[in-house]
């Protein structure tokens, strides 16, 4: 059975990579890889965690942002 396996399933399905994760953590892609394949300590499916929420804010701010710009170009064209 694969370890960890809410948090791969977390990261896949909202299409972040690994890297991503790593890097909002601090740590190297590798090193995440590491981590997942054995079971966190609370602390770190606590870093690990956060680092995720923090990249899902970040994508929901961008595509906010998106969704308002182009109703701007909409209105201009129109």
């Amino acid at each position: 059975m694969t370890q960890n396996l809410e948090i791969r399933n977390t990261i896949k399905d909202h299409r972040l990579r690994y890297w991503e994760v790593a890097e909002q953590i601090g740590i190297s892609d590798s090193r995440l890889s590491v981590w997942l394949r054995t079971p966190l300590t609370d602390k770190r499916k606590e870093r690990v965690e956060e680092a995720i929420n923090e990249l899902l804010a970040e994508v929901s701010k961008k595509t906010a942002k998106e969704q308002r710009s182009c109703k701007k170009s909409k209105n201009i064209l129109a």
